[in-house]
């Protein structure tokens, strides 16, 4: 049977704060994506999943979040972009983590 909807949430945003985890569990686009500065996205909310709507994607560079949202429209699935956060990646990353 399945789920109505599945969110991944990565481990690598650990401020992410909570409204951008219920933009996620609310969209009601076929997918919905939170962005982060560096290109790629923190989550992933999707009420629909087909296949190749990860195919092409260029994970881990600037060019993840752009590559998935391409993919899925291939797929022929609406999408939404929610509200930015940050990922830890770099050093200046976790400087910023242990600012927030």
């Amino acid at each position: 049977m399945g789920y109505p909807k599945v969110v991944i949430i990565g481990s690598d945003s650990p401020t992410l704060p909570e409204t951008h985890i219920r933009w996620l569990l609310n969209c009601t686009s076929d997918v919905a994506l939170g962005p982060t500065l560096d290109g790629g996205y923190y989550g992933i909310g999707c009420n629909k999943v087909r296949h190749g709507m990860f195919e092409n994607v260029r994970w881990s560079t600037e060019n993840a979040l752009r590559d998935t949202t391409s993919a899925i429209e291939r797929c022929g699935m609406s999408y939404e972009i929610g509200p930015e956060w940050f990922d830890v990646d770099t050093p200046e990353d976790l400087h910023r983590y242990r600012a927030d």
